[in-house]
């Protein structure tokens, strides 16, 4: 009986954290929105922020609420703990031409494996002047994902462990960094708090660069076939999507902001049978557009 009341102070305590960060964070962000500087591409393992999910890209980025299927070993590893029985799910893009990308995850309730893959090979050598020096290298970059995922009272716990290889040339990287993630259902409304590259650093012939840790507050609201949701994060960082499901299909729209980058965001989803497949089309301000089909199995 204890432990029971204990874990509803701490899901109550955990709750309202939630609720007052999500206000701060509102506004914090709307004021960094307006003096939104250049985006910034000098994150270590940058490779780490292109994600696992088409639904997630439609959805204008905004998916810590409401992951439910292998991607959450990414988004927001409690959400492993909504998995229904075993679910594979697997993403490939092209990034404009210059590198290819795949991602693949594997998960029962409250367990999952997964793994992250950017390729680029053929890039010419240049000097500080841009001009091509006649020879060439390939870059790599791979993350191996494990995550878990435990209930205490009514929160849903989750962590995923990253250990992350950079190849760029005959130099080799390498380190491990983590996950952490909360879920919070309330009837209509899901709060989530996800901290992403907590711990860790890449190292290698060059140094050591820690990786860059980044926070977001995620809420969902449901209310029959419409889902509205928001993710927001320090650094000028805000995702809102919404989903409408109509005879089968979900409709998806979003937009997100992220360091004076914006992206309109749109796509669908249907289900045959025990296959899930994902669409998704984001359109950058500055970028051309980008297409990711997704493909999921439920065992």
């Amino acid at each position: 009986m204890k432990r029971v009341q204990l874990a509803r102070i701490v899901s109550g305590v955990v709750g309202g954290v939630l609720l007052i960060g999500l206000l701060l964070l509102v506004s914090a962000s709307m004021s960094a929105l307006a003096a939104a500087g250049p985006p910034d591409y000098s994150r270590t393992g940058a490779m780490l922020d292109i994600g696992m999910s088409a639904r997630a890209m439609a959805l204008g980025g905004a998916y810590a609420a409401v992951v439910e299927d292998a991607t959450a070993l990414y988004y927001n590893p409690a959400g492993l703990l909504r998995v229904q029985g075993i679910q594979a799910n697997s993403l490939y893009l092209d990034q404009h031409g210059a590198a290819s990308y795949m991602a693949l995850g594997i998960a029962s309730r409250g367990l999952g494996i997964g793994l992250l893959h950017l390729g680029s090979a053929g890039n010419p050598y240049r000097d500080e002047f841009g001009n091509d020096l006649g020879d060439n290298f390939d870059l790599g970059e791979t993350a191996w994902m494990l995550g878990g995922a435990r209930s205490v009272g009514e929160l849903k716990l989750g962590v995923t462990g990253k250990y992350y290889r950079q190849v760029i040339a005959d130099e080799v990287s390498s380190g491990w960094t983590v996950d952490a993630g909360v879920l919070l259902e309330k009837g209509k409304l899901t709060l989530a708090l996800v901290g992403r590259n907590l711990a860790g650093e890449l190292s290698g012939s060059q140094g050591r660069d820690p990786f860059d840790a980044s926070y977001v507050l995620g809420v969902g609201y449901r209310s029959g076939p419409l889902l509205l949701l928001a993710d927001l994060g320090l650094g000028q960082v805000v995702r809102t999507g919404v989903e409408y499901q109509l005879a089968g299909v979900a409709l998806r729209g979003g937009l997100w902001s992220e360091q004076g980058n914006q992206a309109l965001t749109a796509g669908l989803g249907t289900k045959v049978g025990n296959l899930t497949i994902d669409y998704a089309l984001q359109v950058p301000s500055h970028l051309p557009v980008e297409h990711r089909l997704a493909v999921g199995v439920q065992f």
